[in-house]
């Protein structure tokens, strides 16, 4: 039986005016989550969350899978470069005035990512990704990445039970900024 609740990691913030992106839905027979960079399809509706009522974002989302390239052959990279944030150690929760109690806002500094910035973009194909959004992906049971898709367009990957797509980061910035980290 599927784990659909691995996709409530991939919702927007709380902040954010899309409200259907702010849980899980379900629509044309998979449940979905995204945040706008990264999202997330698994096979079957999951009754626990809504359908999504919205003809103009269903023919949104289902345009993002027409006519790419499903097929996957990269795994997911090593990702001990990224480090957590220093504000809230890894909890993604604000600390209290007293720095040690951890109250229920997102941490100021990582947004509730848990993680700091990279060290490193993430050169998967001929795309940069961005190690925030890889470690949401991290928790998939055997992700593999597609080959490799136009630069700077969404880099497709599947799971065991599912599939999405993530977008890259600016390829000049991205491999300027790995460069400077190698000099």
């Amino acid at each position: 039986m599927a784990d659909y609740k691995l996709l409530e990691a991939f919702v927007g913030h709380a902040d954010d005016i899309r409200f259907w992106m702010l849980t899980p839905f379900r629509f044309d027979g998979s449940t979905y989550a995204t945040r706008g960079s990264l999202i997330v399809r698994m096979d079957g509706e999951c009754a626990d969350y809504p359908e999504l009522e919205s003809e103009k974002t269903r023919k949104n989302i289902q345009k993002i899978w027409k006519g790419k390239d499903l097929s996957a052959t990269s795994s997911l990279p090593d990702l001990r470069n990224l480090k957590l944030c220093h504000y809230c150690h890894g909890s993604g929760k604000d600390l209290g005035a007293d720095g040690i109690t951890q109250t229920d806002e997102p941490c100021p500094s990582c947004g509730g990512d848990k993680m700091t910035e990279c060290d490193n973009p993430f050169l998967i194909g001929d795309n940069y990704l961005d190690g925030k959004l890889l470690v949401k992906i991290q928790p998939l049971p055997c992700v593999r990445f597609s080959g490799t898709p136009a630069r700077e367009k969404p880099q497709y990957f599947v799971f065991d039970g599912g599939d999405g797509f993530v977008m890259p980061l600016d390829y000049i910035s991205a491999r300027n900024r790995a460069m400077e980290l190698l000099a």
